[in-house]
């Protein structure tokens, strides 16, 4: 007799409907899990094409304000050279002042003024503006904390000793004005020569301190690669050498002393190339 039912031609029983539930479960959750897995995937695709962006956009950001940092660097540095060149012969001038306030015999004698785009002073000195807008916009935009720690530190050192800078000048602005009593025409008091000789020596101090720190401000953007090429150093610093205009032009006229001529990078630079030297070192380190 035989045992086997319809459905026994498989050998196999009919399934429990217990069994066929748990396959469709089975079916349903590797279903569910598919899903899940595009979704997990497309999302994590999205996020990681936004980081790209993101990057991307930011990388530009920092190109394009470390060339106008670079920009703004080069028109310091021709301040700067502008400076170093005419310091003998501010410091000059100065020492005349101190002569003419130490001798008895010209204590009513007045200096004459010289005229400048700023008005009249006794000292032939220019008064500069500092350019900072490339370094504020990129601390305003928050590109200077995609920079590197170092070069950040660097740049912000620089931006800190030219606001120092910026007061000094001010300072001796004020000084210089002072000083424009020996161009009256009147019999200075002892006391009244004491108050001048101090504001010229602060005012030496000043232009002194002024020439050490270009130098060094020339030897940091050097370090950055931002100090402009020989040759070009070398055309600014001859230009403001023969000028016929400004503080230089004014010195060379009445032979008084200029910067002597350079032959390299390293003797404009000076006493900064001792600073270049260490934050270049710093910079490999990062």
């Amino acid at each position: 007799m035989d045992n086997r039912t319809d459905e026994g031609d498989t050998g196999g029983a009919m399934p429990t409907s217990s069994t066929a539930a748990r396959r469709r479960r089975k079916r349903n959750f590797k279903n569910l899990s598919l899903e899940v897995a595009v979704i997990v995937t497309g999302v994590g695709i999205a996020l990681l094409g936004e980081y790209l962006i993101t990057e991307w956009t930011w990388s530009q950001r920092v190109e394009r304000a470390k060339s106008e940092l670079r920009d703004e660097a080069q028109d310091l540095a021709d301040k700067g050279i502008e400076r170093i060149v005419i310091t003998p012969c501010i410091l000059a001038q100065l020492d005349a002042i101190e002569a003419h306030l130490l001798d008895p015999a010209k204590n009513a004698e007045p200096l004459p003024k010289i005229e400048t785009d700023f008005g009249s002073s006794v000292v032939s000195i220019p008064y500069r503006v500092f350019p900072n807008t490339a370094w504020q916009s990129s601390l305003n935009d928050g590109v200077t904390a995609r920079l590197p720690r170092k070069e950040r530190y660097i740049r912000s050192s620089i931006y800190t000793v030219l606001d120092k800078m910026k007061y000094d000048q001010d300072i001796g602005a004020q000084k210089l004005g002072q000083l424009s009593l020996v161009s009256v025409d009147v019999q200075r008091t002892p006391e009244a020569n004491l108050r001048l000789l101090q504001d010229l020596q602060e005012l030496r101090r000043i232009v002194k301190s002024s020439g050490r720190t270009w130098r060094q401000y020339l030897g940091a953007i050097d370090a950055l690669g931002d100090l402009p090429a020989d040759e070009e150093l070398f055309a600014i610093f001859n230009e403001y050498s023969t000028s016929e205009v400004g503080t230089a032009g004014y010195c060379i006229d009445r032979g008084l002393p200029l910067e002597g001529s350079i032959r390299s990078r390293d003797e404009l630079i000076g006493p900064g190339t001792a600073l270049r030297d260490g934050f270049k070192a710093l910079l490999k380190q990062e």
